[in-house]
């Protein structure tokens, strides 16, 4: 106990080990803050809560050249918009408007994609459709008047159902399918199935260069370079508060937008595919000073310097929320029981 308050004392006073800001919320969690006091350079904000109240909410670094980080900060969500889009779809499914093997020639034939007629709803929510990859693509190859629809209906890479192959494609076309079906755009589809009914009040769509959000830095001090969000639509393009991230967390840990059976078919992963589930990553975690296993759902993201982290332990009804805005950073793996992200659900859910 003596030496983590003197490590705790130390690190403040030299302003060395987590360079916070002076917007900081304190949080008391003795083990919580051992562990972010042991992260030197860090610069994002980390929300940790169960369903009633906030464990940990602290903000650290800068979020520009010369400006301290808020936790009130909007953030880009990237591909942690892929986790919204399957429960929006999931809902569809629910609602009996699909199926998970409804296939694309069934739901969107006038869109012309390859394979529509053995495509299924299922392979794009796991991305086993075989469909173009353009996260493969440097940025240069984003100019004006790319079309990220048009170049999802490219030449396919594989055959849909063969191997896992990660891709924005697959949930820019799931975008599509949600315009169909609520015949609205995807945006607009989100606010009324996931952020009206979670109370979400900071989303929107990216706009040109993200500068409405955090800046994100490729080396310390440098900014990343500029990045045209709509290019990612349905797999990467909202924008908001780490609070709201938050809210999506509860309202789906409490069947407040899906119903229990629902749910577990979008939390059922393959260990083949990595513990890919539907949109998310699906794994059992021995952490350390646990006596227990805990069943971990994780949804990560990055576009342009800026990263986040989404965690959710059903069992407690947790939330692990932690942006930063240091492309160089690295969360490293809970499954191999190493790096920030394992140090931190361990001090979390142990400690």
């Amino acid at each position: 106990m003596l030496y983590r308050l003197s490590l705790l004392f130390i690190c403040l006073l030299l302003h060395s080990c987590a360079q916070k800001s002076a917007h900081v919320i304190k949080s008391d969690n003795e083990s919580i803050n051992e562990v972010l006091a042991m992260q030197k350079g860090f610069s994002g904000h980390v929300l940790i809560a169960d369903k009633n109240k906030i464990i940990f909410n602290n903000a650290y670094g800068t979020s520009s050249i010369d400006q301290p980080m808020k936790i009130s900060e909007r953030w880009r969500w990237a591909s942690v918009t892929k986790q919204l889009t399957s429960v929006a779809i999931m809902q569809l499914i629910e609602e009996k408007l699909l199926s998970l093997e409804t296939t694309l020639s069934e739901s969107i034939p006038a869109e012309n994609i390859p394979n529509a007629d053995i495509i299924t709803i299922k392979d794009l929510l796991q991305h086993t459709s075989g469909l173009i990859n353009d996260s493969s693509l440097p940025d240069e190859s984003f100019a004006n008047g790319f079309n990220p629809r048009d170049y999802c209906k490219g030449i396919p890479k594989t055959e849909p159902g063969k191997q896992f192959d990660y891709n924005n494609c697959d949930y820019i076309v799931l975008g599509l399918i949600l315009e169909k079906i609520d015949q609205k755009s995807w945006f607009e589809s989100l606010n009324d199935r996931i952020f009206k009914p979670a109370n979400m009040h900071s989303m929107q769509i990216g706009k040109n260069n993200g500068n409405e959000t955090v800046t994100g830095f490729i080396r310390d001090q440098e900014p990343s370079p500029k990045v045209y969000l709509p290019l990612y639509e349905a797999s990467g393009e909202l924008v908001g508060e780490a609070y709201d991230l938050l809210k999506f967390n509860r309202a789906l840990l409490s069947n407040k937008l899906l119903n229990n059976h629902y749910r577990s078919i979008l939390w059922k992963s393959k260990p083949e595919y990595g513990y890919a589930a539907l949109g998310q990553w699906v794994f059992p975690a021995s952490l350390n000073k646990c006596n227990k296993n805990y069943n971990i759902v994780e949804r990560r993201g990055a576009i342009s310097g800026v990263k986040v982290l989404n965690l959710l332990i059903p069992e407690k009804e947790i939330s692990i929320i932690t942006f930063i805005n240091r492309e160089e950073w690295d969360w490293g793996a809970i499954w191999m029981q190493s790096g920030f992200a394992y140090e931190l659900l361990s001090a979390t859910l142990c400690d």
